[in-house]
């Protein structure tokens, strides 16, 4: 035995066993639980019949058109859940139960709040790296994998090709006939990170400058009716139409890994 002194540090290293000695008692890293909801989304289309019959100057016919808009918007309205939706039960109008899902925003807020940074005026490759440093502390199941999705706007995909041109030095001589860079990846000193537009964060002047950091090993969708595709076209009803339905909800088992980097406005 040794007499420990105020401030010394114990660390438990290895396994050893006695000879012949009984099966040890059973470990496990125990779990933290958070539920989420599943979320019922439906997208309609509809037209006459004489619409519906009329060939159009342009496109596949009315229709066709139709139903790729609500095809269109049905995917737009999941996507937007799975990045701002927040978890809620209520009841409709009608007194119907109505449950939303939680986001990954959501989920990062509850769960992750030290994963979450608002960039400055302007945004220098160290800045950047010290933002994300901390999500490469936690991986799925323990694997060694450093390599994440930056889900990006458009202001912010700028600032970080920004970076990335400040942060070195390139020559046009006179035989070249085209100039520019356009970074789609970059590399810190403990892990890879992919650039990914993604157009919903373009329809907002806010969301143009977010970057969602996302480890997608841990990030799944759990469907309890998968998209189908109904005809509601009533009898004796001069119409055509359909409804596309979809129930899912979406689960996270390493939000530790994921964060949020608001305002990235430019590079320096």
């Amino acid at each position: 035995s040794q007499a420990l002194a105020a401030g010394d540090t114990l660390i438990a290293v290895g396994n050893a066993q006695g000879q012949g000695s009984n099966a040890p008692k059973p470990v496990s890293i125990l779990t933290d639980f958070y539920d989420n909801n599943t979320q019922i989304f439906r997208n309609s289309w509809g037209n006459s019949r004489t619409l519906a019959e009329i060939k159009l100057r342009a496109g596949d016919g009315a229709s066709t058109e139709n139903r790729n808009d609500a095809m269109f918007f049905h995917g737009a309205a999941i996507e937007q859940q799975i990045l701002f939706g927040h978890k809620g039960a209520t009841v409709d109008a009608d007194g119907n139960p109505l449950t939303t899902m939680g986001g990954l925003e959501q989920i990062i807020v509850d769960l992750a709040p030290q994963n979450i940074s608002v960039a400055g005026a302007t945004t220098t490759f160290d800045q950047l790296e010290t933002m994300l440093d901390p999500l490469l502390d936690f991986q799925v199941n323990g694997s060694s994998k450093s390599e994440l999705n930056m889900y990006v706007g458009k202001q912010a995909l700028k600032a970080i090709n920004q970076i990335g041109k400040l942060a070195g030095d390139y020559q046009v001589v006179q035989s070249e006939t085209s100039f520019g860079q356009r970074f789609r990846s970059f590399q810190t000193t403990r892990g890879n990170f992919n650039l990914i537009e993604h157009p919903l964060l373009n329809t907002n002047s806010a969301w143009a400058k977010m970057a969602f950091v996302v480890d997608t090993a841990a990030l799944d969708l759990l469907y309890l009716h998968k998209t189908s595709h109904e005809d509601i076209t009533g009898t004796g009803k001069d119409a055509v139409g359909g409804v596309y339905t979809t129930e899912l909800t979406m689960e996270v088992t390493n939000p530790l890994s994921c964060g949020i980097i608001h305002n990235l406005t430019a590079g320096a």
